[in-house]
């Protein structure tokens, strides 16, 4: 993806969605799902992210599969946080 058109509507999928996605974009072979760890201003600090094989692993079954452990792994990393 190389047009600014369509890496700023990726960018407002994936703020809806609230998880991000990546299918062989930096690396063959590789996909990516990540969620953001929101700090205590409301913003992102830092995000949890799962590599897959794509040789292995279709996309939608690893959003079916992975998407709720990635989340709640960064919902719970945001929770572990704000009780330091």
């Amino acid at each position: 993806m190389t047009e600014i058109d369509d890496i700023i509507e990726q960018i407002e999928i994936t703020r809806r969605r609230g998880y991000a996605i990546n299918k062989e974009e930096l690396f063959l072979g590789d996909m990516s799902i990540a969620a953001p760890i929101i700090g205590s201003q409301g913003l992102p600090v830092a995000a949890v992210h799962v590599v897959v094989p794509s040789s292995r692993w279709t996309m939608e079954e690893a959003e079916r599969k992975l998407v709720p452990a990635v989340i709640e792994c960064a919902r719970a990393i945001r929770s572990s946080i704000r009780t330091l």
